[in-house]
């Protein structure tokens, strides 16, 4: 500011842009406000360590400028929901709770709705407690059921596993009722049942049909979604015998002790 020629002097906005002055919760601010231009590691790593630095922060401003600031960000790359669910899980005990639902509520439901890559829908179902605890049961039925959907269709093992593991939780289950169930799970789930190559993903399966056959679906869905699957990849005559053999061998060994014995008793009663 004090040099004699003034094309070399700083002008204001390069005084207050200065590194020397920027510290503290303004530091924070501005690397938020950077986080596009920057590579993705960067990014990740300035998002990791981002919800230790919110304490100092009011409300208002987690609700302008820095919730509004990571939804943008995981709008551009989904690959960064794995960094930004933290932040969303600290700033949503610092909001009231509409709030939040209405920031945050349309990126988590385009984040939902994600097919690629495989790392950020293994992501949603990890904070599937905290979506189901923060929205409402709407939110969760649209959003939540077509994720459910998504990752029974997604040839990753992972996924699929993961994502049966989740829907043989009661909570979840209970969540989702029976024309979600019978039209958009239970169909999908006899398939990799029967059909997937990975032993896993079929014992998670057959364990999920097992837990919800007697509490919520007819005989007539139960058994046509089954059937259905079975016939396109087993034939006729060894359907009983395999998916017994199955059950008995595969089920019961991952999955011991199983508490709810009805769907391998069924089958049995059906081959006498």
């Amino acid at each position: 500011m004090i040099q004699p020629d003034t094309s070399s002097r700083y002008s204001a906005v390069d005084i207050m842009n200065h590194q020397y002055f920027i510290t503290g919760s303004l530091a924070v601010l501005k690397s938020i406000d950077t986080l596009q231009t920057r590579d993705i590691g960067t990014q990740s790593s300035i998002l990791l360590g981002l919800p230790s630095q919110l304490g100092p922060f009011p409300a208002r401003i987690l609700q302008t400028a820095i919730l509004p600031a990571v939804c943008k960000l995981c709008a551009a790359n989904s690959a960064l929901w794995l960094y930004v669910f933290p932040v969303h899980t600290y700033i949503s005990t610092k909001l009231p709770s509409l709030t939040y639902q209405k920031i945050a509520g349309p990126s988590i439901a385009q984040g939902l709705a994600i097919t690629n890559p495989a790392e950020t829908m293994l992501t949603f179902l990890k904070n599937i407690s905290f979506i189901q605890s923060t929205f409402d049961s709407s939110f969760f039925y649209q959003h939540v059921l077509q994720l459910f959907s998504n990752c029974l269709d997604k040839q990753h093992m992972g996924v699929q596993t993961s994502c049966l593991q989740i829907l043989c939780d009661e909570a979840v289950h209970k969540a989702i009722d029976q024309n979600g169930l019978t039209d958009k799970i239970v169909p999908k789930a006899c398939k990799e049942a029967c059909k997937n190559p990975e032993p896993a993903v079929k014992a998670v399966a057959l364990y999920f049909i097992s837990l919800i056959s007697h509490r919520y679906l007819s005989l007539y869905s139960f058994t046509h979604s089954l059937t259905h699957s079975f016939t396109h990849s087993l034939t006729h005559s060894l359907t009983h015998s395999l998916l017994l053999t199955y059950s008995l061998t595969q089920v019961r060994s991952p999955l011991h002790p199983v508490q709810h014995p009805s769907f391998i008793e069924v089958y049995q009663r059906e081959g006498k």
